[in-house]
Parts: structure tokens; sequence; C-alpha cells
């Protein structure tokens, strides 16, 4: 080959190889390092990455997957959530961000939600209220017809006491509370105290006044059962029958079927309605609370429709374990714990006690079976639980003429509550310890029980219970100790609350004279009170009462 001819060929294998390089000054794409870095990241696993999404998944605004990788959507939920958060946006994953999410970002997204879920259930009040002709005109607001009756200042009131005055006091008392919650609140308590006084047409114009729609559909419920208290079965009736929500109304007409001679319809409209719940839990535990009702009636049968109309829920191939608790409690109630024991099995070990156990170890007790008894309640871990299931059997010891085995028991009982990490729930488990204490004749251990409550309502009420449970010669010489330990509630609301209900509770037990002694003693305290909100709670309760006496 000539010179010439390797010259040419040379050249062409250059040009060849310079074709397949790229040349620094060759034009190439560009990227932006955004770009760049978030391709990085694909290629990247980070802790804090995976856990920022799981937040973002959590706050609904990224949907996944939780992969440690900052992808572009995931860069884009983190921006949407600095900008919703006033923090600064630039779709970065760092240990910062994370705090914040842990920190504010969870208690905002709850918030949230609340907010969202009660808008929702305010716009479904509102909608049932108005597909409704009979409740349509609670929509509106309107004033109580309260003119007719001059009642004179509160202090004349409180001096020369009518249940009317009283009613009337409380709702002028509520109507001037400024926060809507809290005048909600109060309105409601009127609104029973105007029911059971037989004022229809008032505690009707006072619903009208509630602000949020939710509790105008729970104070016709309420209103229902305070007819039902008052002995109007039929009034109750035909306004349940109006009720637009079928878990208000299915409590309206429970209250009803539990009443005595109550119309065998309400019966079966609330049996009708119960498969219609969504709440299956509501729904059997609605069923259980008859079925206890019908029993202690000796309407054996019509209890078992009664649990029968929730059958599905219980019997079927995924049953609904707060569904299965609720039945197994009601057939506790009515003294059938094999039934009960047979459907807590079907529960299995969630880890979660129920009070049917304990329950159900108090009638085990009750009819001889102490080592089983006893067995069942060392089944519960819950210290609440177990101390209550001890109680029980302590109680049903005593009621088989064995006291010298109900006190080891009730030993126990204290013992184990001093595991109860809740004040309210230690408590009332010594509360309850203290009653079978005093059942026993043994007031003074009673009362040295009594002296660990640290609530003094809570003491003070339980002394009065066993002042009215104690026979007649060692009643009246409780009462002193009783009225001690209402003097030391620090609450005038309080101090007035225990004696009233302690009145009416004399009453239910056929000792007028008494109820009528605390019932002054109440209105004496109720005088002090001054605060709109517990001055409109105290004179409706005191209303309530006195309508009673």
């Amino acid at each position: 080959m000539s010179l010439r001819c390797k010259i040419l060929f040379i050249g062409f294998l250059l040009a060849v190889y310079t074709a397949g390089t790229q040349s620094p000054f060759a034009a190439r794409p560009t990227y932006s390092p955004e770009f760049q870095a978030a391709q990085d990241d694909l290629f990247v696993w980070s802790p804090v990455v995976e856990s920022v999404q799981e937040y973002l998944v959590e706050f609904n605004l990224f949907a996944g997957p939780a992969d440690g990788r900052l992808t572009a959507d995931t860069r884009r939920a983190i921006r949407a959530y600095q900008k919703q958060s006033n923090l600064s946006v630039d779709g970065l994953a760092n240990e910062n961000l994370l705090e914040h999410m842990e920190r504010v970002g969870r208690a905002e997204a709850l918030n949230r939600k609340l907010t969202e879920a009660r808008n929702s259930q305010i716009e479904q009040a509102r909608h049932a209220l108005a597909s409704n002709p009979a409740t349509r005109d609670l929509l509106e607001s309107g004033k109580p017809n309260v003119a007719k009756t001059n009642t004179g200042a509160p202090r004349e009131c409180l001096r020369a006491v009518t249940t009317e005055c009283l009613v009337i006091e409380a709702l002028q008392a509520a109507r001037v509370i400024t926060r809507d919650d809290y005048r909600d609140w109060a309105l409601r308590d009127v609104i029973r105290a105007f029911a059971r006084a037989g004022r229809m047409e008032d505690a009707r114009a006072t619903i009208k006044l509630l602000t949020d729609l939710r509790l105008v559909l729970v104070s016709l419920r309420e209103t229902a059962i305070a007819l039902v208290k008052a002995g109007q079965i039929d009034e109750a009736s035909a306004l349940a029958a109006t009720i637009p929500d079928n878990w208000n109304r299915a409590r309206a007409l429970l209250a009803i079927a539990q009443n005595e001679g109550s119309p065998f319809k309400a019966f079966e409209a609330l049996l009708k309605l119960l498969p219609r719940l969504e709440d299956r839990a509501a729904s059997a535990e609605i069923a259980g609370e008859l079925a206890v009702a019908l029993a202690r009636r000796n309407e054996r049968a019509r209890a078992e429709r009664a649990i029968a109309a929730v059958a599905d829920y219980v019997n079927g191939p995924a049953p609904d374990a707060m569904a299965l608790g609720a039945i197994a409690t009601a057939y506790t109630k009515i003294d059938d714990p094999a039934k009960a024991v047979r459907l807590l099995a079907r529960i299995g070990d969630s880890g979660r006690d129920h009070t049917a156990l304990a329950q159900a170890a108090g009638l085990m007790a009750r009819a001889g079976n102490l080592a089983e008894a006893l067995a069942t309640a060392d089944r519960i871990r819950t210290p609440q639980l177990h101390a209550l299931a001890l109680t029980n059997i302590a109680a049903a010891q005593r009621q088989n003429g064995r006291p010298d085995e109900a006190r080891p028991t009730l030993r126990r009982a204290a013992i184990v509550s001093l595991d109860i990490e809740r004040p309210f729930a230690a408590d009332s488990a010594r509360a309850r310890i203290a009653a079978v204490w005093a059942s026993l004749g043994e007031n003074e251990t009673a009362f040295a029980t009594l002296a660990s409550i640290k609530s003094r309502a809570l003491r003070a009420r339980t002394v009065w219970r066993i002042t009215i449970a104690a026979p007649a010669p060692e009643g009246p010489k409780l009462m002193p100790r009783a009225f001690a330990a209402t003097a030391r509630i620090e609450s005038a609301f309080d101090r007035a609350a225990t004696l009233a209900r302690a009145a009416g509770d004399f009453a239910a037990a056929n000792r007028p004279d008494d109820a009528q002694t605390l019932f002054r003693h109440a209105i004496i305290e109720a005088r002090t009170i001054r605060n709109n909100w517990w001055r409109a709670r105290i004179l409706s309760l005191l209303a309530q009462v006195l309508a009673a006496l």
C-alpha cells in the first residue's frame, strides 16, 4: 500500500473513533441539580425517608409505598406537608421534618380528622332532621315560652321550691352561658327536667336552642327516656317513633321496652331495628340490656328472642369481638355463666379482658362453684377487672351465708386494687369493696377502705349508699357520718348533687322523710352556686329529683 493510501486509511479510522466518543466540546443534554439529586436518591434507602413516608400516608398526603426512597411523589407530598404546616418548602426529608411530624403533625392530623368527622356527623344530623316532617321544625331557632310564669328572683325560687320554678330558673341560667358547648350541655339537663315535669312544649322549644344538631337527636332520645321515668309511656312511644336516627331511636325504644307493662309493639319495633344498626357492638349491647330486663321479669322466651336478633354478630364465621362481649355480659346478668364463658372463649386470648368474666366469676360463686369462680378470676390480668371479680365472689359468698369465706376474698380484692393505675378506677374498685364489707356488718373496715379513696365525692356517695342499705337500727347511726363525708367535698355543686341523688335513692327505698331532709340540705348548698353553668345543671337535677319525691 502506498504512503498516500496508508495516510487516508489512518484518517478514516480516527474519524470513526472520534464519532463514537463524546467530545468535551460536543453538545449534550443537561439536567437540573434537583433532578440529578432525585435520580441519585432513587437508589438510596433511608430509614428517615421511610418514617417520613409512613407519616405522609397517615396524613393522606402520600399513596405509598413507604419504601425509604425519595421519589418525586414523595418530594411532592413533603412539599404539601411543609406548605400546610407553614414550614420552609424544600421537599427534603430529614430529622427535623420527622420530629415535626411526630410532635406536631400527628396532633394536627388527628384534629383535622376529628373536625371532619364532627362536620360530617352534623350534616348527617341535619339531613335526618330535615327529612322527617315530625322533626323538621327543630332546625328552626325558637324561644321557650317561659314569660307566662313569674318565678321572681332566683333566691326566692330556692326559698319556695317548686319543680316548675326550678326548671325555669335552670333555663334562664343556661341561656346566658356564652360558650356553645357548655350551653348545650346545660340545656340538655334542662330539657330532661322539662320532660320529667311533663312540660313537653317547653322541652321541645328548648331543644331548638341547641347549637350542635347531633345533640338535637340525643335530646330527643333523652326526652323519651325521661318520659318513661315519669310514667308517660304512650308519650314516650310517640316521641321515639319520630326520632330520625336509628341508634337514638333504638335507645329510646329500649327504655320503653324495659319498663314493666310497656306495649308489646315497642319490643317488636326494637327487634326489627337492631339488625339495621351500623355499629354491631352497640346493637348487641342494646339486645343484651333488653334480654336482662325481660329475664328479670321472668319473660325468658322474649329474652332469648332479643339475643337471637343479633345472633349473626356472634354466631357467624367472623364474630364481632365486642358484640360477643356484650352478649356474654347479658348472659352473666341472667344467671347463665356457662354460655357467657363459652362466648368469651370465642374471642380468644386477645390480650384484653372483659367485664363479663368478672361477672361470671360472681355467678359461679353464687352457684356454689367456688373453685371455678376463683380460677376464672385468676384468668383476668387487668387489675381493675380482677378486683371486680374477687369483689363479686365475696358478695356471692356473703349472699350464700358464708361470711367467713367472704372476708379473705375481700382482702385479696383490696390487695389487687393497689395495682390499678388510673385513680378513678382504683377509687371505684375500693368503693365496691367497702360496700361489701358494710353488707357483712363490718362498718369500721368499710370506712377504713373508704378512707383510701381520693375522690371525696365518690367517697360520700358510697357512704350514702351504705347508709341507705343498712338495716333499720344501723342506718340512722350512719347518717351523721354520711353528712360529714358530704361536707368534705370541695365543690358546692358536687355537695348539692350528692345530697340530691341520695334524696332520690331514699325516695326509691320508700323512706320519704329522709328523702325530704336530704333534699332540703341540697337546696341549701345550691343557694351558694353563682356560676351559670353549674347553677343550670344543679337546678335541673333538683327539679328532676323533686318530681320523683
